[in-house]
């Protein structure tokens, strides 16, 4: 919009009604803006990332303390009770590894794909 009052068109006409000055302090706040937003969707982002690294260590956490807790049981009852359990859990976990590795060579030949454009 700033830009559009500000083409060469329009200066004469801004000038003559005296609403160049206003047209430049419009700039100006609009750049203040256009920063403040920048940094602010940049911040949220940086928040987001870390809020997404301490819920990843939870889940961890809390997985790791079901694995033992199946561990625990299995000693303790036998292992044949759980064994289908503990089956299903690491075929979820081989399809995990499985879909990430995928990912990261899908990333990767994205990144040299657009290398090679470049």
């Amino acid at each position: 919009m700033v830009s559009e009052l500000q083409n060469a068109e329009n200066t004469p006409l801004l000038q003559q009604t005296g609403l160049a000055l206003w047209v430049q302090k419009l700039a100006v706040a609009s750049r203040a803006f256009d920063e403040l937003y920048a940094n602010r969707t940049e911040k949220e982002a940086e928040f987001i990332v870390q809020l997404t690294r301490t819920e990843r260590a939870n889940m961890q956490t809390a997985f790791e303390k079901l694995v033992r807790a199946i561990e625990a049981y299995a000693f303790i009852n036998g292992e044949a009770a759980y064994k289908p359990l503990a089956d299903k859990i690491n075929t979820e976990i081989g399809n995990v590894k499985q879909t990430t590795k995928a990912r990261a060579t899908l990333n990767q030949n994205k990144t040299k794909t657009a290398e090679t454009k470049s």
